[in-house]
């Protein structure tokens, strides 16, 4: 025997929708006007996590601290109707913009949900997709993967969420396929206040960013493949005023590195930097030379380092010569070294006393 959902009061109504999946409570929110709304009351104080690869996928997720499944993702991918299979029966459902969309649904154990949704034009429905789940989730987080967009799609999107007054967390730009350089600087400079940003495959050897006319990033984090274009000049006008730089094949210099770390001594609010070279470019020896280049470094051989990609402190045994430690004109203290290869600069660190003393 059914029951109409809308006459069991309010909060009844907002305690069910609460223990449904992302799936189900998108699904329900699809049937009508009345059902988005009692869905985004039923979520209102629960944050979701939105990824949004332009033109191919959107990812929803309950964010890390609300009641929810590890499973409970809903992926929608967006295809072409051109895809479709001519002898499966699809579902019709009334999603976005359009009354009758085919569909097909799967589950994927460990990994949600997935929507598979077919389009005349993909790209376009990709664009209305934050005004759509503004109106079903009311606190979005979005992460915006542009892949190889153009410009024009990028500024429909980011007119979106400025719009909607969306948290717009983490931006990546770039592809390892087709890298456009004047989309990666416009972008860059755009969204050069928000969390995280990320250029993934690189740019072209004649990348240009102009560091006396672009103000200095402020990102949370910033990661950036292949950064040829990125000089000590640019590290020191641009990102000393971010949290977390990491750049991946990037061979600085001895001096170049002194440089940089003499910028950082007088003050900024970098805190961690890492750097990953060809070969064996920053390796034992690297660290050595650099270190006689400061007359007040002091030896570290062991301290628990932060990691941030694992969220830990790390017990690290350096061998001679490996890891030195700057005190900085503020009194606070930061230790360079060398692990795998990779050439790191951190504040975030423990060393006991007695072991600091013992190497002064």
């Amino acid at each position: 025997m059914s029951y109409p959902f809308f006459r069991f009061p309010q909060l009844v109504r907002s305690d069910i929708l609460k223990q449904m999946s992302v799936l189900e409570s998108f699904s329900i929110a699809t049937l009508s006007a009345r059902s988005r709304a009692a869905v985004r009351i039923s979520n209102s104080s629960q944050r979701f996590e939105l990824i949004i690869k332009v033109g191919e996928k959107s990812v929803i997720s309950r964010s890390k601290g609300f009641r929810s499944y590890d499973d409970d993702v809903l992926t929608i991918l967006f295809k072409s109707n051109d895809e479709k299979k001519t002898e499966f029966q699809y579902q019709q459902w009334k999603l976005f913009s359009q009354d009758s969309v085919p569909v097909e649904v799967e589950k994927i154990e460990k990994f949600g949900h997935t929507l598979i949704t077919f389009w005349d034009d993909a790209l376009a429905i990709t664009e209305e997709i934050p005004k759509y789940l503004f109106g079903t989730f009311k606190k979005l987080s979005i992460t915006l993967d542009l892949g190889s967009a153009d410009l024009e799609s990028f500024y429909k999107m980011f007119s979106f969420v400025k719009d909607l007054k969306l948290e717009l967390k983490h931006v990546l730009v770039g592809s390892y396929a087709n890298t456009k350089d004047e989309v990666v600087e416009t972008v860059l400079h755009e969204c050069r206040a928000i969390e995280q940003f990320s250029i993934v495959g690189g740019v072209s050897e004649n990348f240009y960013y102009d560091l006396h006319t672009r103000q200095p990033f402020n990102f949370k984090y910033i990661h950036i493949e292949r950064p040829q274009w990125v000089t000590k000049d640019h590290m020191i006008k641009l990102f000393l005023t971010c949290e977390r730089v990491r750049l991946e094949e990037r061979e600085f210099e001895v001096s170049e590195i002194r440089d940089i770390i003499n910028e950082w001594v007088d003050g900024c609010r970098l805190k961690h930097f890492e750097v990953y070279g060809k070969d064996e470019h920053y390796q034992h020896d690297f660290v050595l030379r650099l270190s006689n280049t400061f007359n007040d470094k002091i030896p570290v051989p062991r301290a628990k380092v932060y990691n941030p990609e694992r969220n830990i402190h790390e017990d690290i045994m350096f061998p001679t010569d490996s890891c030195f430690l700057i005190t900085r004109t503020d009194g606070s203290n930061g230790i360079i070294y060398e692990r795998e290869k990779v050439l790191f600069l951190t504040t975030d660190f423990e060393m006991g006393t007695d072991e600091l003393n013992a190497n002064r």
